[in-house]
């Protein structure tokens, strides 16, 4: 998770996050919504771009979630502040939301992903993958949308292998 679990369980473990944020869900503190401003998908897309090698082949479509270093992760939280708060460009110098101060190593990974979010042929993050925790009284979160789980169902021509060969076999026993 990027934004506020250390700012709305004020513990650095990652299970007590997760477990207040699941009671903050439970207790209604928290509500979960599927819909996410277009330009933190585009953000999020060029994240995803720039980590998966300079490619829109996404390797990893949940890579804006497990950064790097901590480089890296201050400059997806910067460029998730900046695609919220800030309504032209991608900037952190003007406009709206204004941030100074980045270490080097920060300021290098947001320059990479500022360059692939200006690129027309970046692939903006799908809707789908990403969803938010918003609370009227702490930070919202935003996180991977687990994907769907498909359950496999045989065919009817796997299945009719698989009694066949179980028929064989009882066959063949019964004839010995």
């Amino acid at each position: 998770m990027l934004c506020a679990c250390s700012v709305s369980c004020r513990r650095p473990e990652r299970f007590s996050c997760r477990k207040a944020l699941l009671q903050y869900l439970h207790d209604g503190t928290y509500t979960v919504d599927y819909t996410i401003a277009p330009r933190t998908l585009d953000f999020l897309g060029a994240v995803n771009y720039v980590e998966n090698g300079n490619s829109n082949a996404w390797l990893d479509s949940y890579a804006w979630l497990h950064p790097a270093n901590a480089g890296v992760a201050a400059a997806i939280q910067a460029g998730i502040w900046e695609s919220l708060y800030d309504s032209s460009g991608f900037d952190l110098a003007s406009g709206d939301f204004k941030l100074a101060g980045l270490a080097p190593g920060a300021a290098a990974a947001y320059s990479l992903f500022k360059t692939a979010v200006v690129n027309p042929s970046v692939n903006d993050l799908p809707p789908s993958i990403v969803m938010r925790f918003v609370s009227p009284q702490l930070q919202d979160v935003i996180t991977g949308r687990p994907p769907e789980v498909q359950q496999q169902v045989p065919e009817p021509g796997s299945l009719l292998l698989f009694g066949l060969g179980a028929a064989l076999v009882g066959w063949t026993r019964r004839r010995r």
